[in-house]
């Protein structure tokens, strides 16, 4: 999923190189766009995270089994 250039390390560090410096680039070039649109991408990017937080939220709670008739009660794991 992540292109090769992304993946590859360095041989004397074992650091990502190219990945720091491609997200160096882009955070020392955010500053130029000024306060309105970085607030505007705050905004957009704090609305566009709750759908996928509801799906995570939903899909990691219980739901009871299917035909019992009984609710299901979550208990806390075992020590």
């Amino acid at each position: 999923m992540i292109p090769r250039t992304f993946r590859s390390l360095s041989r004397t560090s074992g650091t990502p190189v190219f990945s720091i410096l491609v997200i160096a680039t882009l955070c020392s070039t955010t500053p130029g766009f000024g306060r309105a649109a970085l607030s505007w991408l705050v905004d957009m990017t704090s609305a566009g995270i709750t759908i996928p937080y509801f799906f995570a939220s939903s899909s990691s709670s219980p739901s009871p089994p299917s035909g019992s008739g009984r609710r299901r009660r979550w208990l806390p794991p075992p020590d």
